[in-house]
């Protein structure tokens, strides 16, 4: 069993963070759409890692690829103080080559309050 948990926006102002690393980067931006009732909070991460592999003598691992991004979106709506409404959304993409071996994966998922998921697509290719 996996108990994933998510936190609400921002329900009174907006907000944002960013970061930056040699191969990642994310961000992050939260608030209400309206005050106190409606909010969202989104993410976004991906790298950018390949410039690594450039710099390597062996020509196969120059050639080589390992990069992934996705995304996370969740909206609130209180309805009342005791009741609200969720739904968020995940999207991811990777992709990971060494030689002639080749990786790909791409998942979106959409999560309700009422406990409801649903798998819209997921694929997975390898190439030998």
């Amino acid at each position: 069993m996996l108990d994933i948990g998510t936190v609400d926006g921002n329900a009174r102002e907006f907000r944002g963070t960013a970061g930056i690393s040699p191969v990642t980067t994310q961000l992050k931006l939260e608030g209400p759409v309206i005050k106190d009732t409606l909010t969202y909070i989104l993410s976004a991460r991906t790298t950018y890692s390949d410039w690594i592999f450039m710099l390597m003598k062996d020509p196969v691992l120059r050639e080589s690829k390992a990069s992934f991004y996705d995304l996370n979106l969740k909206v609130t709506y209180d309805v009342n103080k005791t009741n609200k409404v969720e739904f968020a959304s995940y999207f991811s993409h990777d992709l990971f080559r060494f030689g002639s071996i080749q990786f790909i994966n791409t998942t979106i998922i959409f999560f309700r309050s009422d406990g409801a998921i649903s798998l819209i697509a997921d694929s997975f290719h390898h190439s030998p």
